[in-house]
Formats: C-alpha cells, structure tokens, sequence
C-alpha cells in the first residue's frame, strides 16, 4: 500500500551524492537535490514533486504530484 520513506536517516559517508535505484521513473519536472538523497527501486516521482537533502525513500513508492519531501512541515501557533 504504501512505501517507506524515511526523512534525516543516517547516509552512508560514501554515498554523498543523491542515488536513484533501478526501474525508478522521475518526471522532467521534479527536482531532486544533487546531494543526500536516496531513491529505491521501482519508484515514482510524479510532476513538480521536490526532494530534499538527506532524504531516503524506499522501494516502491510513488510520490505524488507537487508533493515537498525532506522540507520543514507546518507549524501551528496557537494565538490568545
């Protein structure tokens, strides 16, 4: 159903630049960082997806189109 995906986990030093497995489709339009991050077989990156540094996504995932992953995530304040 759905896949692993694992955010700030521990990269091997001697994969510093970004690794993208076998079999994996990535639209022209997502963007990938050059750095740090891991992409496992079979997988899907859909349209204008983003893909930040030291993110590592498993095999057989698909992630949705402008979907942001590795980015900061919402915050909520409460206001009196």
């Amino acid at each position: 159903m759905f896949g692993n995906i694992r955010k700030n986990r521990f990269l091997s030093p001697k994969r510093k630049k970004s690794f993208i497995g076998e079999g994996t489709y990535l639209d022209a339009t997502a963007t990938i960082s050059p750095k740090g991050v891991n992409i496992g077989k079979n997988c899907v990156i859909k349209e204008h997806a983003v893909i930040y540094t030291n993110t590592e996504i498993g095999d057989n995932v698909t992630i949705m189109p402008g979907a942001v992953i590795g980015g900061q995530g919402f915050v909520y304040i409460k206001i009196r």
